[in-house]
């Protein structure tokens, strides 16, 4: 079970719910290094991103990753709602997390570019976990869900990476993840046989509702898991919310923001250029958010949207960011 099933599992017990973690090195650094993707896949939000399409600062994430090791935090993953071997910093942040003691770190990838060269930059950055986004049992699948012809390049990267791992000894695990949608359904026992014997792990999922970005195509891509027969996993989110707890999420404008699934900066909530890691973490505004969840008062917020499943409008919890972050 992953420490975010944990967390809301002892709030649905009827355990109290904290303001504050109070073991923050099992809380998760989610780093955007960029939200530039070079695919445009039919179940994710970013193809219609809104906000400015940008790389985070060098600087900026060096210091975020270092006053984290300073908070206690020792995981991280470097990518929310973009490819992250797009940008040339990404091996040099997890390379730094790893010297200052995180111990796990994850790195999640289409892997249409991730070279031999890279993969073993991957590798020697600390990497615990490697998962490729492979969501096609053929090339013709492959680009309709991504739109783009990169299924040959993304197998021969999962391919090299689980040879490459076992002949150097390397302690990484090697998963992928494959989002069912109503246009791949009849590849998954296909996609299975392609990638079982590269694997230590894999896993199909049903789509996500993203926070504030329900696709108006959802429904007519959505697949009937029970007419499948297929053993999948399923999103799903409660209030109080467990991110709020066990991640800390930083986007490529450098805003704290409360969640992962949030491609809008509608949930962005602090603006780290002119804050430390910390003093964001423990502001004032977050603190409120915290209690809001605590005594169920998050009615008409986004929060609302994504746990009740509604595209409700909202406002932003911190509307000076999520306009400077809107695309000009």
């Amino acid at each position: 079970m992953s420490y975010a099933r944990e967390v809301n599992a002892k709030f649905e017990n009827g355990e109290e719910y904290p303001v504050y973690p109070s073991d923050m090195s099992n809380v998760v650094l989610r780093l955007e290094v960029t939200n530039v993707c070079n695919h445009a896949c039919q179940f994710c939000p970013n193809r219609k991103l809104e906000r400015n399409r940008c790389f985070l600062e060098r600087d900026l994430g060096m210091r975020v990753i270092k006053e984290a090791s300073e908070m206690g935090i020792k995981r991280g993953g470097f990518f929310i709602m973009g490819e992250p071997l797009l940008n040339e910093d990404t091996l040099d942040y997890y390379s730094y997390a790893r010297d200052l003691g995180f111990d796990f770190l994850f790195l999640t990838t289409n892997g249409s570019l991730a070279t031999q060269d890279k993969i073993k930059k991957i590798f020697d950055s600390g990497v615990k976990s490697l998962k490729f986004s492979i969501n096609g049992g053929s090339p013709d699948t492959y680009e309709k869900i991504h739109g783009k012809r990169d299924y040959d390049n993304a197998m021969s990267a999962l391919r090299f990476a689980r040879k490459y791992r076992d002949e150097h000894n390397i302690d990484c695990r090697i998963l992928s993840s494959f989002i069912v949608t109503k246009d791949n359904a009849h590849e998954i026992k296909q996609h299975y046989a392609n990638i079982k014997d590269y694997v230590d792990d894999f896993a199909f999922f049903g789509m996500a509702t993203y926070a504030s970005a329900v696709l108006n195509e959802t429904d007519e891509i959505k697949t009937d898991f029970d007419s499948e027969n297929v053993a999948h996993v399923e999103f799903s989110t409660s209030s109080p919310c467990a991110l709020l707890q066990n991640t800390v999420n930083v986007t490529c404008e450098g805003f704290l923001t409360l969640c992962v699934t949030d491609p809008t900066n509608l949930a962005a909530v602090e603006d780290l250029h002119n804050i430390s890691l910390r003093d964001a973490w423990y502001s004032d505004r977050m603190a409120e958010i915290r209690k809001m969840h605590k005594e169920s008062r998050i009615a008409g917020t986004l929060c609302d949207n994504c746990v009740n499943r509604k595209n409700n409008p909202v406002e932003p919890f911190n509307a000076e960011l999520y306009k400077r972050s809107l695309a000009r």
